[in-house]
């Protein structure tokens, strides 16, 4: 009896062991996300319209995940509440989904109402009935501190990427405050209570972003199914690269996307309107994020936030089970370099 009970014990150990040898981890190790996404990306001729040019980036390797609800269309269908914390703070905002989706809110994003306008300084994303989720955010209005309403909406609207980059290098929120001076005097927009919605609701202003989305809104629906993110160019300078899991998410977000980019072209001096940049120099950036280690953090819900601020580029993500839900790159200032010509899709990393 005991050599039965001796040998099925040691079968049960040697049960786990094969179990934990062949079981795959939660997540992937440290780097491994950014490094498989880039491997599979291909970049694709460049588009332009005056000063901003766009160039698609393709995944190789589509695996399509998770159905990603967006902050808008979670607002729209009644999936997501975003309020004041009770009695309000500044740098924060209480979420809660309301649905068995999976939500994603994406740095930059706009929220308006409340006892101030706000932009989400981070990506978040929200599992199925996350309740009360505390998320980071920067006041974008600096003169009121009353309440239109009792919640939070989106407008449907993103921050330029220059804000963008600011929160993502931990930008204080004095700076952001600035930065929404310098930006409203650049359009030669004025708001009572310093609002830089005040800047998209602008009739001229608009109407200028208007001919920049009529120009280029079209270039990712025309696209191959495989898109996944575009790499952004004001003038001679790239300003953002911004890339999804899947091309379902991708879309979802371009119109916003494109908006922003084009709010940041018209606030950007320029004397060259047919500026291009090339697929090499984007090349070049794509291998610096490949080569980066990233700093690792639990996400504010799910997921993991990548972030690498030091070098010529700060990078900020979002992964969530092995995979990267955005990474977004933003060249340093004195790191952004003009360039030269453009080309035909090209792998990014060359693979032996």
């Amino acid at each position: 009896m005991k050599n039965l009970t001796r040998t099925m014990l040691v079968w049960a150990v040697l049960a786990g062991l094969v179990i934990s040898f062949c079981k795959t981890p939660t997540y992937a190790e440290e780097g491994s996300e950014v490094e498989k996404l880039i491997k599979s990306l291909e970049l694709g001729k460049s588009f332009n319209y005056r000063n901003l040019t766009i160039v698609p980036i393709y995944s190789t390797k589509i695996d399509i995940g998770i159905d990603y609800a967006t902050l808008d269309e979670a607002a729209k269908n009644g999936y997501i509440q975003i309020m004041e914390v009770e009695g309000g703070r500044v740098p924060q905002v209480k979420v809660t989904n309301k649905s068995g989706r999976y939500i994603y809110m994406m740095a930059g994003e706009i929220l308006t109402g409340a006892k101030q306008n706000r932009l989400v300084g981070k990506d978040v994303l929200l599992g199925p009935y996350n309740k009360e989720v505390i998320v980071p955010v920067y006041c974008v209005e600096q003169g009121r501190w009353s309440g239109k309403s009792y919640d939070f909406k989106s407008e449907a609207i993103a921050a330029a990427p220059a804000f963008r980059y600011k929160a993502a290098r931990g930008a204080s929120q004095s700076m952001i405050w600035e930065g929404v001076a310098e930006y409203s005097a650049k359009l030669d927009v004025h708001s009572e209570t310093g609002d830089l919605t005040a800047a998209y609701s602008d009739s001229k202003v608009s109407e200028e972003a208007d001919h920049y989305v009529a120009a280029l809104q079209e270039v990712i629906p025309r696209l191959e199914e495989d898109a996944v993110g575009v790499a952004v160019a004001v003038g001679n300078k790239i300003i953002t690269i911004d890339i999804f899991e899947n091309p379902q998410l991708f879309s979802k977000l371009w119109p916003k996307l494109l908006r922003s980019y084009a709010m940041e072209a018209i606030a950007t001096d320029f004397n060259d309107e047919n500026a291009d940049i090339t697929q090499e120099h984007v090349k070049n950036i794509l291998n610096i994020l490949y080569q980066k280690r990233y700093d690792r953090r639990d996400g504010i819900a799910l997921g993991t936030d990548l972030s690498a601020t030091a070098g010529e580029v700060t990078s900020t993500g979002l992964a969530y089970k092995g995979r990267v839900v955005h990474l977004s790159a933003f060249p340093n200032d004195g790191a952004r370099q003009p360039v030269i010509d453009k080309g035909e899709r090209t792998p990014v990393i060359q693979v032996e």
